[in-house]
């Protein structure tokens, strides 16, 4: 199998979740990415959301065999922590630190979104990390950057991303209050970006044969996710909230309610053939209103267009209605609930989902494909410290050494 980054190893020293998702990805495309963690505990993402925790099937790596176990385990981890190896290292203790730095003198990349005086604590800042391998990728990720006020805050997705760059009140409607944000929408967008980072210094290194300090944080990536609206600001352009979906001023962009209470969204340019089009597409009397003759009197009676819409829509499933606007080529979409994830035949043909290959379980591969090149099937996030013994013995520490480690608790 022909894999990009075959033969690059990466030390994924992160948690929560962007910058060990970036890890990820690179794992997806070859990469040997070592997940360090506390040892015996393990990094406390693997037991995040108690309530979702799934059972299902994975290797009884204990036995040696591919007998299988079941196991409680985190549906976060298994996608998060898929391809990797785990080493159980106490960074907190001098032996420990040791123990990374020898880590550090081969490898390609370092990932890490400690927050920066953490890093000074467990000796891991760029300084050091690339003092011991010039050659290194130090890839750093924050939640709000690493310099200004606000560097040393501790910040998630919901508050540096969605909160902080102003998507959180814009998506509302009306006095509603904010919308919350579903888990992870945010860490997984930047660790695209922090992949990204990681593979320009990796190609800089190419050229000049010198490492890299590179990053982004959660803040620039919201602002960037929201970066229409921040350059219209900047133009000094108004910038509304959404409107509730009654009040819209464009009927042809909005969402409807379908016969069976599944919905679909409209993406239609709002000019006259499109709606001929969809006049066509709809058949209803309704839609003959003069009111709605040209594109100026639609928008200056958008509510009844949308309350016309609303009663055509109504009267077909979203099955039916699927079928029919894709006959007519017009723009929508399906608003998808989670349990159609199972019947989506486009993201299967796509590739979008795949099996692991130690189990039955399925996951979602990252979102982008190199021709020529393949991704290996994924497989299951291990278990902590499963690759301890064998990375410790790569390293050159004998059974001697890795028993006193063992024995001081400094490795699990």
């Amino acid at each position: 199998m022909k894999t990009l980054l075959n033969g690059m190893r990466v030390i994924d020293c992160g948690t929560y979740i962007s910058a060990p998702a970036a890890a990820t990805i690179m794992a997806d495309f070859g990469a040997e990415v070592i997940k360090v963690e506390q040892p015996f505990t393990g990094d406390p993402y693997r037991n995040e959301h108690p309530s979702l925790m799934a059972l299902h099937t994975v290797r009884n790596a204990q036995k040696g065999s591919d007998e299988a176990a079941k196991e409680l385990i985190s549906p976060n981890w298994v996608i998060d922590a898929r391809n990797k190896k785990s080493i159980g290292l106490n960074l907190g203790s001098p032996e420990g630190k040791e123990v990374l730095r020898d880590l550090v003198k081969d490898a390609d990349v370092f990932i890490t979104n400690f927050p920066l005086d953490v890093r000074g604590r467990l000796s891991i800042t760029e300084e050091e990390m690339r003092a011991i391998n010039p050659r290194l990728i130090y890839a750093s990720f924050t939640g709000f950057g690493e310099v200004g006020p606000e560097a040393l805050n501790r910040g998630f997705d919901a508050t540096a991303w969605w909160a902080r760059s102003g998507l959180m009140d814009l998506v509302r409607t009306g006095d509603n209050a904010p919308t919350r944000l579903p888990p992870g929408l945010g860490d997984h967008n930047c660790s695209v970006s922090l992949f990204a980072s990681i593979m320009l210094a990796l190609y800089q290194r190419e050229i000049t044969g010198e490492g890299a300090h590179v990053g982004t944080s959660l803040l620039m990536n919201g602002y960037w996710s929201n970066a229409l609206s921040v350059q219209a600001t900047f133009c000094g352009e108004p910038v509304s909230r959404q409107p509730d979906r009654k009040d819209s001023r464009i009927p042809m962009r909005n969402a409807y309610q379908c016969s069976d209470e599944r919905w679909l969204i409209l993406s239609v340019i709002p000019d006259q053939r499109r709606w001929e089009l969809l006049k066509e597409a709809l058949e209803s009397d309704l839609l003959d209103d003069p009111l709605f003759v040209d594109v100026a009197s639609r928008s200056e009676n958008a509510k009844h267009v949308t309350a016309a819409l609303d009663r055509v829509f109504a009267t077909r499933t979203l099955k039916e209605w699927t079928e029919r606007l894709r006959s007519f080529d017009v723009t929508f979409g399906p608003v998808a609930e989670m349990k159609d994830i199972f019947e989506d035949e486009q993201a299967k043909a796509n590739g979008v989902f795949v099996p692991f290959a130690d189990s039955d379980l399925m996951t979602v591969t990252s979102p982008f494909w190199v021709d020529g090149y393949e991704k290996p099937r994924p497989k299951q996030a291990p278990r902590v410290g499963e690759h301890t013994d064998e990375i410790l013995s790569r390293l050159g520490y004998d059974a001697e050494k890795q028993g006193a480690l063992r024995e001081a608790k400094i490795v699990s």
